[in-house]
């Protein structure tokens, strides 16, 4: 993650349809997604695959963006930071809790991101205490932290049982109890 020492501009602007930005993959698989005009496709392999899309074709892909399947890593523009983007589409409130717990900055240190890490999920996950994971599971970032998490976990990469046990109790009354047996089952 780079940042810039130069504060940028809070207030809202216009932000040109053809402005560049790049999204990656957030999902622990392959992901597509075809424009319902059919102006564009976007199709991902694996985990952090990115592309490069106009703001215009990415307010298509708001729902995508609010749920975390995918994540704005860069806008291309001098004159449009990530975080106009990010304001302009109305994803303040979800990006914040990224900012907060995966990159460890304040809200107000948002202007200041010019770049975000798909590989930094991970490292929060990998480096993070048990109560910060666990306040981060009550957050935005829900769904992504768990679908990151359990493909640590298949790897071998994630043993702090009280991560593991967070996770569980995250799942529907029912589904707990075997939600990692399920995981370990398709594994053999």
């Amino acid at each position: 993650m780079s940042r810039s020492t130069t504060n940028r501009r809070r207030a809202r602007f216009t932000i040109g349809n053809d402005t560049g930005v790049m999204v990656a993959n957030l999902t622990h698989g392959a992901y597509s997604f075809e424009a319902p005009n059919h102006e564009f496709s976007l199709s991902f392999d694996e985990f952090g695959d990115d592309d490069y899309l106009t703001y215009g074709q990415l307010r298509t892909l708001k729902r995508q963006l609010e749920n975390f399947e995918l994540l704005i890593t860069e806008v291309t523009s001098d004159d449009v930071s990530l975080y106009d983007v990010i304001q302009g589409l109305h994803l303040t409130k979800q990006y914040n809790d990224y900012l907060k717990y995966v990159e460890d900055l304040a809200d107000t240190e948002f202007d200041v991101i010019d770049y975000l890490a798909v590989e930094s999920l991970e490292e929060f996950i990998e480096e993070s205490t048990a109560d910060e994971f666990k306040e981060a599971l009550s957050s935005r970032i829900k769904d992504p932290l768990i679908e990151t998490s359990v493909s640590l976990y298949r790897q071998g990469e994630l043993n702090d049982r009280f991560k593991i046990i967070d996770i569980q109790n995250t799942r529907p009354k029912g589904e707990a109890e075997d939600f990692w047996r399920d995981i370990d089952a398709s594994l053999e």
